[in-house]
């Protein structure tokens, strides 16, 4: 077929169904659907492997540098097969660079891939972890690598923006995946913290537009691993950037008490952002329609826009003093977290070496009260509590 000339999609499309009929369990659809041309599948492990080494060599390499994200279901259907045919190579445990060319070709279909294509299970008593998850990172890896040189060539070409829009879709298209599978895998057990924050870190910035993917997958992690020390949570908790949280995810999270206290603050911080922004943009939406209603004044119609303009001022003006208060409230609290944990740094050495727990209850006690924070761990009091009983006057009973 190549020597007569014909497309290398053509070839790749022939290939894979080829590989559907021929490699058990590779194929959704059916057992060797048309069997008149399929080839009987091989008996042994060795001439499966074989065959599977083969097929992946064969696989043309213009359709690497060619594939772009096209949303499709002909995408989809190309990365699950070439997903399938990764987990086959894992169980046969073929050569290096047949695995290592087959995962550089479906990180050209990346972008069109789904989250169960990503869930390969690891098959090696070395690793710890439920799935490979060190094989999806080499994806990814091999991903970016190929969307750089990509961007080089086209500022090299001088071409269009259209090519750089393309990236730019599919890029936020990995981001939503890695978020969903990170949201998958985060019940793993053995998953350590490390490796899930370079999987979080493996994209850029521009991948995601709102990292409210990404907070649900750290709220997983940490719910599924309370056994953290602080400075993991920490770590965990600092991939997320508080700035690109939509204003209902920061409200969460400034309320989340599985995320640390730091991290709180933070949150509360930015959710005074969000609704200062939101503020704004209400203040900027009123003087629009205001201005709009008094240029639109024709006639018999002039009463009626302004009785609707001045119903939806009164309204707005509703929202922006509710907001405002808000606002107050959160500066309050944000002032009073960061004067408690100035005065928890500066004398927690000291209550340490003395040996006053309930400073920290009293804390813990006032940060619930304050801000609604529940925190799971207690202080108890080493000594046990004593009752002291009053005692009963003498009953003097009257004389009839």
């Amino acid at each position: 077929m190549k020597e007569r000339g014909v497309g290398p999609e053509v070839v790749e499309g022939a290939i894979i169904a080829y590989a559907k009929r021929s490699i058990p369990g590779l194929s959704r659809s059916g057992r060797h659907a048309g069997g008149g041309c399929a080839a009987a599948p091989p008996s042994s492990d060795s001439e499966q492997k074989a065959l599977l080494e083969t097929i992946i060599a064969n696989l043309p390499e213009e359709t690497i540098k060619s594939t772009v994200h096209t949303g499709t279901t002909m995408g989809a259907t190309t990365a699950r097969v070439l997903f399938g045919l990764l987990r086959t190579a894992s169980i046969l445990h073929a050569s290096e660079s047949s695995r290592d060319m087959l995962e550089r070709r479906i990180a050209a279909r990346l972008p069109d891939a789904a989250v169960d294509d990503l869930l390969i299970p690891s098959y090696s008593y070395l690793v710890e972890t439920l799935y490979d998850v060190n094989c999806v990172e080499r994806v990814v890896r091999f991903f970016l690598e190929g969307r750089d040189a990509d961007e080089c060539d086209e500022e090299e070409g001088g071409e269009a923006e259209t090519p750089g829009r393309e990236t730019s879709r599919a890029m936020v298209a990995v981001g939503r995946l890695m978020d969903a599978y990170l949201g998958e895998i985060a019940t793993d057990a053995n998953l350590k913290p490390d490796k899930f924050c370079d999987l979080a870190w493996a994209l850029p910035d521009s991948a995601r537009v709102y990292d409210d993917g990404l907070y649900r997958a750290v709220d997983i992690y940490l719910k599924a691993h309370p056994g953290l020390s602080e400075e993991e949570e920490e770590k965990v908790s600092g991939v997320v950037d508080g700035r690109k949280l939509t204003l209902e995810a920061c409200t969460h999270a400034a309320q989340n008490e599985r995320l640390p206290l730091r991290t709180v603050v933070q949150m509360l911080f930015f959710e005074q952002l969000q609704l200062r922004r939101a503020i704004a943009r209400t203040i900027m939406a009123n003087e629009g329609s205001g201005a709009a209603a008094g240029s639109g004044e024709d006639g018999g119609d002039s009463d009626g826009a302004r009785r609707v303009a001045a119903r939806g001022n009164q309204m707005l003006r509703l929202d922006m003093d509710s907001m405002r208060n808000r606002v107050q409230e959160l500066e309050r609290e944000c002032t009073s977290m960061r004067k408690a944990i100035e005065k928890m740094d500066r004398r927690g050495g000291a209550a340490a070496e003395m040996g006053a727990p309930s400073a920290e209850g009293r804390w813990g006690s006032m940060v619930t009260k304050r801000f609604g924070c529940k925190f799971p761990a207690q202080v108890c009091q080493s000594q046990q509590r004593t009752v002291v009983a009053r005692p009963r006057r003498p009953r003097i009973e009257q004389s009839p």
